[in-house]
């Protein structure tokens, strides 16, 4: 008998060993298994032996580059200062704070630092950037306000200390916020301890590129400018204030050792001697000599731990989806409604977490029978341009919070579904003149919603309600084996929008005792608004041995926010 255990990463092949004797031996059969399953993009891992069982492990889904075609697959919107870097490894920069960037020109190292800011933005991080020799970063200060860009030589050297003055102001400021949240919310009894989000500040970044040629410029005031920079690396992860540098060598005239020991996120990009490596990464260790046509890979570690190759995102068309094999298709587009069923999850969180005051459910609907969702999505954002400037002339202090989700009908037409959060009374008449495009149906969200069916959709479910319709094309979409097409053009598409101003979910873990556990869960039943269970697959006991996943029971409860505060004070 063979048993077969697969989940998204893992291929295990698990059998007596007597199911080999028809093979000379295990490894030979291990080349039989790999020939059979390479096609499928899953590589031989390793082979186990116990009691008379063999098991083949194959890894599954290799790490592929991030496609800027398809960027939409790497949201980062809510993703608490998380950057994805290929699609298995991501920096987190509240747990793996500031930076050093090393590579030689002409490697990649431009779009790396584009590709961070990009995500930075999103996540809507005040970014300061200087560029001392004027290249491609001195053309970003007309993208987003949040953009302040330094590039001009006659200014440069005055533009850093002025920046730099602001940043410690920010330290005292902040510093002085989160004492007094300490000393009013003591949360001495499970060690956690407040940062930068609890007082709901933006992140802010530094990002100096070509650090050596920036210190040549300042001339003697050199030693101001590092003591400055320490000050601000040694005490800004905690307040939200984050310094990437980049430069081509790393010696003591171009970092000290004092800013470079904080920089626990190490990055290199093409190949560097080996004298460089050993000052970067502490040793050559698991460093390999990288081709001359291989433009953005390099080497990365954090926090010290194991030196990594990866290959950084480009823009390009790497990976685009049409290029590929039919079974990377088919690999890619299961990976793709795994990833939509978790920010499914994700938005229902989002929504609950930001239903306060008066806030309105709305559908637009195209007259003409629009199919091209890409044409749609302009006409969306045209939209919302619209709106933000009606309700600007009612009142310049509203800031508009919205989330929508795009979805197609039974004739293939794409409409919109919106949430308003905190909304004003706009009439329907006014309404449908910013859309422009078709019909509007508004529902107001207040204890209950009434559908247009004529169905009461309670407050506490109308986040439920909502993210039914995310990615619903995504769950239906296939792949035609005979032709290669997908039956739904909609999987490469962006999905949903939000504004970046709306109230990020953020996760904390507790761990309890068994009876301390059981009164807490008891308390939720009577108080919860909403709950439910489910089962999940977890790793099981022999997990590093099988890779087995056992399923495990999941209670899940929303409580409204002064219940929370008063169930947990206790």
């Amino acid at each position: 008998m063979i048993y077969i255990k697969f989940d998204i990463d893992t291929l295990s092949i698990v059998m007596d060993s007597e199911g080999v004797r028809y093979s000379p031996s295990l490894d030979d059969f291990r080349i039989e298994l790999s020939n059979i399953f390479i096609e499928f993009e899953f590589e031989f891992e390793d082979i186990y032996t116990s009691d008379g069982i063999v098991t083949y492990v194959f890894s599954g889904l290799k790490t592929e580059r991030i496609d800027y075609s398809e960027m939409d697959d790497f949201d980062v919107s809510s993703m608490n200062l998380i950057i994805p870097l290929n699609s298995k490894v991501s920096w987190n920069l509240n747990t793996t704070s500031h930076a050093l960037i090393a590579v030689g020109t002409g490697k990649g190292k431009t779009y790396l630092i584009y590709h961070i800011i990009h995500c930075l933005l999103i996540q809507n991080t005040e970014l300061y950037i200087f560029d001392p020799k004027n290249t491609k970063l001195g053309t970003l200060n007309h993208i987003n306000n949040k953009i302040n860009c330094y590039s001009n030589s006659n200014t440069i050297n005055s533009d850093v200390f002025k920046v730099l003055r602001y940043l410690e102001g920010e330290i005292l400021k902040r510093s002085d916020l989160l004492s007094k949240l300490n000393i009013s919310n003591p949360r001495n009894l499970n060690g956690v301890e407040f940062d930068y989000r609890d007082l709901k500040l933006n992140p802010i970044v530094l990002i100096i590129d070509e650090l050596k040629s920036l210190k040549i410029g300042l001339k003697d005031a050199r030693k101001d400018f590092e003591d400055k920079l320490l000050r601000i690396v040694m005490l800004g992860r905690q307040l939200g204030i984050f310094v990437i540098l980049a430069t081509q060598k790393v010696n003591v005239d171009t970092i000290s050792s004092d800013i470079k020991v904080n920089c626990s996120a190490l990055f290199t990009v093409g190949n560097m001697d080996s004298i460089s490596l050993v000052q970067i990464f502490g040793s050559t260790d698991g460093v390999e000599k990288i081709s001359r046509s291989e433009i953005g890979v390099g080497y990365l570690s954090f926090d010290g731990d194991e030196v990594i190759r990866v290959e950084y995102p480009l823009i390009n068309d790497i990976g685009n989806f049409e290029k590929c094999t039919l079974a990377e298709k088919v690999i890619r587009l299961k990976r793709r409604k795994l990833y939509y069923q978790k920010q499914r999850h994700e938005l229902r969180r989002l929504i609950d977490i930001n239903l306060n005051g008066d806030c309105s459910f709305v559908t637009l609907t195209f007259r003409e029978p629009i199919e091209d969702i890409e044409y749609a999505n302009i006409e969306f954002n045209k939209f919302i341009k619209r709106l933000k400037y009606h309700l600007d002339k009612l009142d310049s202090a509203f800031e508009l919070k919205y989330l929508a989700v795009n979805e197609r009908t039974k004739k293939n037409r794409v409409h919109y579904h919106i949430v308003f959060f905190d909304f004003p009374y706009i009439k329907k008449s006014v309404f449908e003149k910013i859309w422009g495009y078709g019909f509007i149906d508004i529902r107001l969200i207040r204890e209950n919603m009434k559908t247009k069916d004529g169905e009461l959709v309670p407050r506490t479910n109308v986040a439920l309600y909502v993210s039914k319709y995310f990615a619903k094309q995504y769950e239906l979409a296939n792949i035609d084996l005979q032709t290669g097409k997908i039956n739904n053009d909609s999987y490469k598409k962006k999905a949903f929008f939000k504004s970046v101003n709306l109230e990020k979910v953020v996760y904390e873990k507790q761990f309890y005792s068994d009876d301390v556990l059981s009164s807490i869960m008891e308390k939720m039943k009577e108080k919860a608004v909403h709950k439910a269970n489910y089962t999940r697959l977890i790793a099981g006991p022999e997990y590093e041995k099988f890779k087995e996943l056992v399923p495990s029971g999941v209670s899940y409860f929303v409580l409204s926010k002064k219940d929370f505060i008063e169930l947990f004070k206790e």
